[in-house]
């Protein structure tokens, strides 16, 4: 999920000077270079389950998803964005 969520945000904020061919290919260039600092994580979580109170609307579902993901997995999601309590909020 967070790789296509990659390559739609690539694209996007490219507005289209980077095709998804390409977005594919640089995210497969990070994976590799990141070697042992990345791995995959399963996810084994339903979406058949209750959602935390600041998840209001579609917007936030992914959010939430992964955000209990990473803690069913004693791990810590890492986010770009401000607004999901408990993430690492990664520096500009």
């Amino acid at each position: 999920m967070p790789e296509t969520g990659f390559v739609r945000v690539s694209v996007q904020r490219s507005e289209g000077a980077a095709s998804v061919e390409t977005s594919v290919e640089n995210l497969k260039e990070m994976i590799k270079h990141l070697g042992k600092l990345h791995r995959f994580l399963s996810d084994d979580l339903s979406s058949r389950r209750d959602f935390p109170a600041w998840c209001k609307s579609f917007k936030h579902t992914t959010d939430a998803h992964l955000l209990a993901l990473a803690e069913k997995h004693g791990l810590q999601l890492a986010s770009l964005n401000t607004g999901i309590p408990g993430a690492f909020v990664i520096p500009e």
